[in-house]
C-alpha cells in the first residue's frame, strides 16, 4: 500500500522519549493506540515506531547518545467521552520533571533558567 495523506497527515508528531517501550504501553493502555510498525536497534531499543491513536499517527523513537529526549505534550481531541480511560499503574507516565526542570507546583514543572 502506498503512503498517502490517509496515512501521514500534514503534521505528524515525532517524540524522542527515554523509554519508547513504556511510552507505547502507555499510549496503548490509556488511549487504545495500535502499533503500525516498530523498528528496533541491535540492542533491542526502539529506533522508530509508528503508533496510531484514533485517526492520527504518532511517530516515536528512544533517546540515545545521538538523539536526546525532550519534553513535549500530546493534545488529544475527543468527539464524545462516555467514561474516563483507565490505565494500569505501570502504564502511566512518570510524575517527575524532565532533567534540569524543577517542580513549580503539583503536577507542573518549571523550565530551567537557561530556557528562554
Amino acid at each position: 500500500m502506498a503512503d498517502t495523506m490517509d496515512t501521514y497527515r500534514t503534521l505528524t508528531p515525532y517524540l524522542v522519549v527515554p523509554d519508547a517501550d513504556a511510552e507505547i504501553r502507555f499510549l496503548t493502555a490509556a488511549f487504545g493506540a495500535t502499533e503500525k510498525s516498530v523498528n528496533r536497534r541491535p540492542d533491542g531499543t526502539v529506533m522508530h515506531a509508528e503508533i496510531v491513536v484514533g485517526d492520527s499517527l504518532v511517530m516515536l523513537g528512544q533517546a540515545n547518545d545521538t538523539w536526546m529526549a525532550l519534553s513535549g505534550a500530546l493534545v488529544l481531541t475527543f468527539r464524545a467521552v462516555t467514561a474516563a480511560p483507565t490505565a494500569p499503574r505501570d502504564a502511566r507516565p512518570s510524575t517527575s520533571c524532565a532533567p534540569g526542570w524543577s517542580r513549580a507546583r503539583p503536577r507542573a514543572c518549571r523550565r530551567p533558567s537557561w530556557w528562554r
